[in-house]
């Protein structure tokens, strides 16, 4: 049983990597290098692996546990001393150049699971009234699309309208403190945000353009705002969602639950005094995007960030990512706060933040991302 077991795994693994291979050969298609070189050099992070740069230093060779990260976009790892940190923020600050090869290869793979320019967002071109709807994180819920839903639906996706040329996706890691970002995220030509993030006092830091930012049902809308209980909830949920251009919600997310509480948050943002446009994701899109990264070998859910820094690359020329970064120490060994805006230390949830930088990290490495960890001059 035992042999069995270990037989079962090693096809996992093997799999896992035949996945990986796949993705490389298609980011990679037409370029020069043999097979070899890319294996060598430029392969992202398979199930378990990480890249040649990010080799733990002590001998360790374990990825992270779902346990040890937590929330969307800017938790830290204390195992800093499993990574060559040094090496990594050196390579970030030297000077970059896109590979418009790559980059073609990747926006290729992912939008093979769907087309993000489409079908990020639920939009009356494609959805269908009455439909059934499986929930992104958890496929065993479903519900049908209702006659009120469908008519907050816009005719067609936010992306279709225009043409994207340099986006920012910005997560809400304390490597934005003291970074001096603001002025580069603002110039971008669209900027997308992580869970509605305080901007105001941190405007020189972390900008405040805002085109589309998700917003957590659980986490924000019944938490921050008490599920919008009363009028004075509701109208500072109002006030303050109008920092954050439209707001990206994920009604189709986890549970009915967190359904019912976003479909308070979108009818309050129907209202007349609203200037907030509610836009829902769309739940195979988010759980396309999921099954593509767990075959990878992503055992945990994917934070909203990894999400929107995919949708990105599907969408945009170009893509620049500030505040993505796991580690308790930065630049020069400064300490590094779990968000911008808070003290908060890190505790146990369901996201794996390591391996998703090792993406990331490698994603820039090979011209198809620019990430920035340092201060921006």
């Amino acid at each position: 049983m035992r042999r069995f077991s270990r037989l079962r795994a090693l096809i996992a693994l093997v799999l896992a990597a035949v996945c990986v291979v796949e993705l490389l050969l298609v980011a990679f298609a037409g370029s020069k290098e043999t097979n070899k070189d890319l294996l060598q050099e430029e392969t992202l992070v398979g199930a378990g692996s990480r890249s040649k740069t990010l080799k733990p230093q002590h001998g360790t060779t374990h990825a992270p546990t779902n346990n040890q990260t937590e929330s969307e976009g800017g938790a830290r790892s204390n195992d800093t001393s499993s990574y060559n940190l040094e090496e990594v923020i050196a390579n970030l600050s030297k000077p970059w150049a896109v590979n418009e090869t790559r980059k073609a290869g990747i926006r290729r793979k992912f939008n093979s699971v769907l087309n993000a320019t489409e079908f990020t967002v639920l939009t009356k071109n494609f959805a269908v009234l009455g439909q059934n709807l499986t929930f992104a994180i958890n496929p065993s819920v479903v519900h049908n699309l209702t006659d009120e839903v469908y008519r907050m639906l816009p005719e067609q996706s936010p992306f279709t309208t225009s043409k994207l040329k340099r986006c920012s996706v910005v997560g809400n890691g304390g490597i934005l403190a003291s970074s001096y970002c603001g002025k580069e995220i603002d110039s971008s030509d669209f900027v997308f945000r992580c869970n509605t993030p305080p901007l105001k006092g941190y405007q020189k830091h972390a900008g405040t353009k805002s085109n589309l930012t998700s917003i957590n049902p659980g986490g924000v809308i019944d938490i921050k705002y008490r599920r919008l209980r009363d009028i004075g909830y509701r109208n500072r949920f109002l006030r303050d969602m109008k920092a954050y251009g439209d707001l990206l919600i994920p009604v189709y997310g986890v549970n009915m639950n967190a359904y019912r509480t976003s479909m308070l948050a979108l009818r309050l943002l129907r209202q007349k005094d609203s200037t907030t446009r509610g836009l829902i994701i769309n739940p195979d899109h988010f759980r396309g995007l999921q099954d593509m990264w767990r075959e990878m070998g992503l055992q945990s859910r994917m934070t909203t960030g990894f999400y929107l820094a995919s949708v990105a690359l599907s969408v945009c020329d170009s893509t620049d990512l500030y505040g993505f970064w796991p580690f308790a120490k930065g630049p020069n060994h400064r300490p590094v706060t779990y968000h911008y805006y808070d003290r908060l230390k890190i505790s146990k949830g369901v996201h794996n933040f390591n391996w998703e930088f090792d993406v990331l990290y490698r994603l820039h490495m090979s011209g198809v991302l620019k990430m920035h960890a340092g201060p921006c001059t």
